[in-house]
């Protein structure tokens, strides 16, 4: 049995089609946008070529596309299972890192403020120019 050209069954599809198919069968419209550019998602691949047929078959009847279709036994339902969501695993590792860097550079900061006489002048003339100091009074 042939494999079905995806590429010339999604050239075929009027506008908007992508959008049908995905409302039709409840998933996402990222999810039939990727079995169309990448092949992803084969577990959709009957049902999503069922229905963009079908949307086929309403804008030329009797096209040789059709046929080739019907040749290859892809005209029924077919069933399917509906993604789980999963997390990836970049925004796992990911996850706090930004809050993590912020942090270790404001101890830097501080720590410099404290110890070096510097870095002390620096910030109180550029950060608390003119504003009255928070000090223990003598």
């Amino acid at each position: 049995m042939r494999t079905p050209n995806v590429q010339l069954v999604r050239s075929e599809l009027p506008h908007g089609s992508i959008k049908k198919i995905a409302d039709k069968l409840g998933i996402s419209l990222k999810v039939v946008s990727e079995y169309f550019n990448n092949g992803w998602h084969q577990q959709y691949s009957n049902a999503i070529l069922t229905e963009a047929m079908e949307i086929i078959r309403d804008k030329y009847p009797d096209q040789e596309l059709l046929d080739e279709y019907e040749e290859l036994g892809l005209s029924h339902g077919g069933s399917y299972e509906k993604p789980r969501k999963v997390r990836s695993i970049v925004a796992k590792r990911n996850t706090g890192t930004t809050l993590t860097w912020l942090l270790g550079i404001a101890g830097v900061v501080v720590g410099a403020y404290f110890v070096l006489p510097e870095v002390k002048q620096f910030i109180d003339e550029k950060l608390f120019r003119g504003k009255k100091k928070l000090t223990p009074e003598e």
